[in-house]
């Protein structure tokens, strides 16, 4: 090769290949702009983890304190867990109040109840004492007993009513009843017969009417139909016997 033909060559390797001071002079002018960048991912994981950390440490709703044994309703309302309250009149007995859930026994007279929707610790059971239970998780009803019949009935929401007697659903504006297993008006006649002397009053019969049954006289036997003797003869006159 000749002298000439090496220094082109030497010429184009200067300038197509970089030198080793342009390349770091390179990497220093590029560093700057994708340093930042890389900083802010970095930190913006850090701030999601520790947002992870943070939620996870932080101790949940608590139920709070709540009656139990025997329950006195009144007009002042009553707190089971931060979404329940309840008033009414007569008693009750409070058979759970936790997180697990809310359960009161109605066992006589009545009983409101006002539950957050979506609220906390929401899930309450009101039963009676025929095993009837009146079951939500954020509504307003109220559960009535009297011993013998019991009613529920819903201002807001929906409440489930199931028991022995009875399987529904009760939607706002809703209600109904039920019974023990008693026959309704056991005991007293359903169509009674007014008593002798009231306007319709009909004649006394055995087991009915305010009067007992008047005993009929006894039946005499008819007397026997006289005998009538038979007459005489009477002779007629001219007439030889």
């Amino acid at each position: 090769m000749s002298g000439l033909d090496q220094d082109l060559l030497d010429l184009a390797r200067e300038a197509t290949e970089p030198r080793v001071q342009e390349v770091d002079a390179l990497i220093r002018a590029l560093r700057p702009a994708h340093a930042p960048r890389r900083l802010s991912w970095a930190l913006g994981f850090a701030a999601a983890v520790a947002l992870v950390l943070f939620a996870l440490g932080q101790p949940g709703p608590s139920y709070g304190p709540a009656p139990r044994g025997e329950l006195a309703l009144s007009a002042t309302p009553v707190a089971f867990g931060p979404s329940i309250f309840v008033t009414g009149s007569g008693s009750a007995a409070v058979a759970l109040a936790g997180p697990e859930g809310t359960r009161i026994e109605l066992r006589g007279g009545a009983i409101t109840a006002t539950v957050e929707p979506g609220g906390a610790f929401s899930a309450l059971t009101i039963a009676t004492p025929d095993g009837t239970e009146v079951s939500v998780r954020g509504t307003i009803f109220t559960v009535t007993w009297d011993g013998a019949e019991g009613g529920a009935s819903v201002a807001r929401g929906r409440v489930s009513v199931r028991g022995p007697r009875v399987d529904t659903q009760l939607e706002a504006g809703e209600q109904t009843t039920w019974n023990d297993g008693t026959t309704a008006g056991e005991g007293f006649s359903p169509d009674p017969i007014p008593a002798r002397g009231e306007d319709g009053g009909a004649p006394d019969l055995p087991g009915r009417g305010d009067h007992p049954a008047t005993q009929a006289a006894p039946v005499l036997p008819a007397p026997p139909p006289p005998v009538v003797a038979p007459m005489a003869a009477v002779p007629e006159p001219g007439r030889d016997y």
